[in-house]
């Protein structure tokens, strides 16, 4: 976690395209707000964190191919002209990761901020795995899907979702790595969603379902120490 001298708990602030949530480093919970009431609380926290959990972000080779080189990509985004924009080479990947963001007052260091796939993918890039193997995280209405190999990633997307509609996500990209259902690993990443629950739906589909040994505060929190 978040290494600090003082008493007062840090606050990891997750803002998505339509609402906030945070949770703080002495308790992880995650809880819905809005940005005038965290703003006005600001003196609380020790260190304030700001985590992008948009679809407003690109993923894209580091050398582009020339055919790309000719399109504006960012404009298939439809982004607020009015958003910064930030650029940054995924660690150990040949990819970096464009994203564009509103920022909130109070928080203007670009290194308090990070988008979530960012973290994730630093996260699970970190496992020297030697199959294919993928990874599921549940933060506030949104999966995140990543498959890993040999450290190297392979894929990664994140989709809106209802009820048990996420698991069409996972089944079609399984279907596009011609994983086999059975044997493949996938590791859920516990969150505020409930991973019993979660496991029940699930294994109507697939046979190697695993907790991930890591909670997604402390993937956050570890990302920033």
């Amino acid at each position: 976690m978040s290494k600090s001298n003082s008493s007062r708990p840090d606050i990891y602030i997750i803002k998505s395209s339509d609402n906030f949530s945070y949770f703080i480093s002495s308790s992880n919970i995650l809880k819905k707000s809005k940005e005038e009431l965290i703003v006005n609380k600001f003196d609380k926290w020790n260190k304030k964190y700001l985590i992008f959990d948009t679809s407003d972000f690109l993923l894209l080779p580091k050398k582009l191919p020339e055919y790309l080189k000719k399109l504006n990509i960012e404009n298939t985004l439809g982004i607020n002209k009015n958003y910064k924009k930030k650029t940054i080479q995924i660690k150990d990947q040949d990819l970096k990761l464009t994203y564009f963001y509103n920022q909130i007052r109070s928080i203007r260091s670009t290194r308090l901020i990070a988008h979530i796939s960012e973290i994730l993918i630093n996260e699970f890039t970190s496992i020297k795995n030697k199959s294919k193997e993928t990874f599921v995280v549940f933060f506030d209405k949104k999966i995140h899907i990543g498959i890993i190999e040999r450290g190297k990633l392979i894929f990664y997307n994140q989709f809106n979702f209802k009820n048990q509609n996420y698991i069409k996500y996972i089944i079609l990209t399984f279907e596009e790595f011609n994983h086999d259902r059975k044997k493949s690993k996938i590791y859920i990443v516990e969150s505020s969603q409930n991973f019993k629950r979660i496991n029940n739906e699930m294994k109507k589909y697939f046979n190697n379902i695993n907790l991930y040994k890591k909670s997604i505060f402390e993937i956050i929190q570890n990302y920033y120490e």
